[in-house]
């Protein structure tokens, strides 16, 4: 019973949520797993804001808008909201799109990580 006011509840964020996702991939159409994933993020805390931010990080990332080897765009709705780790990983990529590449630790014997 809890469960399903909650549903209720979250049920037009979702929606704004997938509107925003669908503004940019007319032809796409998300069913109840896309759904769930998106109430999961909402559960951990994530907001609409987050969530769309991490929809509009994802489309910034030159990989994932198919700059790789494979020349395959990477903007599922799955992918996106896998997990906590997916959206925050989209909510960290810079307005440039550019990912900065790690620096270099020199250890103590010279060698380089």
């Amino acid at each position: 019973e809890k469960k399903k006011e909650e549903a209720k509840e979250t049920t037009p964020i979702i929606d704004q949520v997938l509107a925003y996702y669908k503004s940019l991939h007319s032809r796409a159409r998300p069913g109840t797993k896309e759904r769930a994933k998106i109430l999961e993020r909402l559960r951990e805390g994530y907001s609409a804001q987050d969530l769309i931010a991490a929809i509009d990080g994802c489309h910034r990332s030159p990989h994932h808008c198919g700059e790789n080897d494979q020349g395959q765009k990477y903007q599922s709705l799955e992918l996106l909201f896998r997990d906590s780790k997916h959206v925050q990983m989209f909510l960290e990529v810079p307005p440039d799109g550019r990912v900065s590449k790690r620096k270099k630790l020199k250890l103590l014997d010279g060698s380089e990580i």
